[in-house]
Parts: C-alpha cells; sequence; structure tokens
C-alpha cells in the first residue's frame, strides 16, 4: 500500500519517487512474485488466481486513495469523512447490485437466507463497517496517510502466523516472499526519516 501511495502521487500530483522508493518497489514486487508462486512459475500462468490478484490490487488501490482522501480535507474529522464516503460507496454498491441482478448474474436474498448470515452480516456493519473504519480515519488524521498504510501492511503478516497456528503448512517460498515485503515497507518508511537526520547533523570543520 505505501508503494501504490508513491506512484498514485506520482501521478496526480507529478511527484516522482525516488530511486530509493523504486528499488523498494522492485524488491516487494518481487516478494509478491515469490508469495503467489510459491518458486514455481507455472503459478503464475493459471488465470483465475490472475483475476483473483488482480481484483485484490484494485481493491487495495481503491483502500489507498481513501486512504490518502484522507489528508485532503482538513477541515473534516474521522467521523464526517467515514459517513461521507460510506454514503458514496453505498450508492456504488446499490448500483453494482441492481446492474448484476439485471443481467441475472446475482438474486435478492430471501429472508430465511439473510436469518442464516444475520451474524456474519451484523459483524460487517458494526464491526469491520463502523468501528473498524471509523478508527482507521482517525489514526490516519493523527499520522498521516503513510505511516498508517504501514501499519495496514501487518495484516498478511497476522493471516500467516494465524494460518500457521491453524496447522496450516507455510511454503518457504511464502515465507521468504512475505520477509521481502516486510523489509521493503520498511525500508522505503525508514529511508526518508534518516536522511533529513543526517543532513542536520552539523559537520566539522
Amino acid at each position: 500500500m505505501p508503494l501504490i501511495s508513491a506512484l498514485i502521487t506520482w501521478v496526480t500530483k507529478g511527484k516522482r519517487p525516488d530511486p530509493a522508493t523504486l528499488i523498494c518497489a522492485l524488491v516487494a514486487i518481487a516478494g509478491v512474485v515469490l508469495v503467489i508462486s510459491r518458486g514455481n512459475i507455472d503459478n503464475l500462468l493459471q488465470l483465475s488466481a490472475i483475476k483473483g490478484d488482480l481484483m485484490i490490487i484494485l481493491g487495495v488501490t481503491c483502500w489507498v486513495i481513501f486512504s490518502m482522501g484522507i489528508t485532503q480535507v482538513p477541515g473534516w474529522n474521522a467521523s464526517r469523512y467515514t459517513a461521507m464516503s460510506c454514503c458514496a460507496g453505498l450508492i456504488t454498491i446499490v448500483a453494482v447490485n441492481l446492474i448484476a441482478g439485471w443481467r441475472g448474474a446475482a438474486y435478492l436474498p430471501t429472508l430465511s437466507d439473510v436469518r442464516m448470515v444475520s451474524f456474519e452480516i451484523s459483524y460487517l456493519i458494526l464491526a469491520a463497517g463502523v468501528l473498524a473504519v471509523s478508527c482507521w480515519a482517525s489514526g490516519v488524521a493523527r499520522v498521516g496517510a503513510i505511516n498508517a498504510l504501514l501499519f495496514m501492511n501487518m495484516i498478511p503478516v497476522s493471516a500467516f502466523i494465524i494460518a500457521f497456528l491453524q496447522g496450516k503448512v507455510i511454503d518457504p517460498m511464502e515465507l521468504y516472499g512475505m520477509l521481502l515485503v516486510v523489509s521493503a515497507l520498511l525500508a522505503n518508511n525508514l529511508l526518508p526519516r534518516i536522511r533529513p537526520a543526517r543532513q542536520q547533523q552539523p559537520t566539522c570543520s
């Protein structure tokens, strides 16, 4: 996410990422390729997997735009920004579902269908929707988009740990790829902090 945000800033504001950021991006992409392929190039050629990965990249990009947008409206608090963005999201969801229903790709669930997943729906609305998004928007407003997006990248790390505790066998290539991505993200976040600190150090004459 921090690397996608750097690319979006390049496109929208003309602020080109420095060479260190581009190198970090290449290292992170290499790590992602390792995780997806598990070291086997044939895994990258699976059409269904590619479609899923593209959908995830699109979702990540939308989340980055949402996070960066918080800093563009300094007069808004986190609650207002979250409410307005959720309203826009609701319009999009309704429009997509109407088109999907019209095309026969989706159908309106019955009351029994809704009852079967009532707990899951409540969790998505209250915890994953209202609480999580509000906390995220508030945090971004405090620490900035770049720093906040760095924390978001701990999600796959947490997923690896939870999957391991559940008994899933982690392929070594997946672990190496994850370490590459995390290292690139940390380097991309720390390098801009180190340079100003060095420049401010007094020189000896």
